[in-house]
């Protein structure tokens, strides 16, 4: 038995050549590395469509792809944006 908890996640960050900038978007801890990376193929695979669109991204996008696999997160996070918006802090 053990109490180490291994946890992985993944970032993505500009590339300034000799050094990173801070992440652009990440994503939640996940159990693995293989499932860290389908979360940020997915994530991409979302938001890559939503600007092939055209279109301004409206609220329900963003929680599509930044709500987790499964929407697990839609909630805490759509709530968070209820807050931005109600303090008219905009992102």
């Amino acid at each position: 038995m053990t109490d180490d908890w291994v946890e992985y996640a993944c970032a993505v960050k500009r590339d300034y050549g000799t050094s990173f900038g801070p992440p652009l978007t990440m994503t939640r801890l996940c159990h693995s590395a293989e499932q860290a990376w389908r979360e940020l193929d997915r994530m991409l695979g979302v938001w890559a469509r939503q600007i092939q669109s055209g279109q301004p991204m409206i609220k329900a996008q963003s929680l599509e792809i930044f709500g987790g696999p499964n929407g697990r997160n839609k909630f805490v996070l759509e709530k968070f944006l209820d807050e931005v918006e109600k303090r008219g802090m905009g992102l």
